[in-house]
This record gives structure tokens, sequence and C-alpha cells, in this order.
């Protein structure tokens, strides 16, 4: 029998670390983007 292989991505950790390791950043409406903008440049 073949074992299938899981990859298991924890976004919480990834969105948490890229919020507060980038420099605060907010839309025209003054929403926090900060943490999206250094989730996908990661």
């Amino acid at each position: 029998m073949k074992r299938e292989k899981i990859l298991l991505i924890d976004g919480h950790s990834i969105l948490s670390r890229a919020f507060y390791g980038v420099p605060f950043l907010n839309n025209k409406e003054g929403i926090p983007t900060n943490g999206i903008y250094g989730f996908l440049n990661i």
C-alpha cells in the first residue's frame, strides 16, 4: 500500500511573523495590510 504525503502549512504563524516583520502599511480606508503584504512576499 502506497502512503501519501501531506504538506501542512501553519498560515497563522506565517501571517503573524509577516504582520510584525514588515513596516506598518494600510490601505486608503485605514485597514492594516502589512500582514498580507508580508505573507505574500515570503
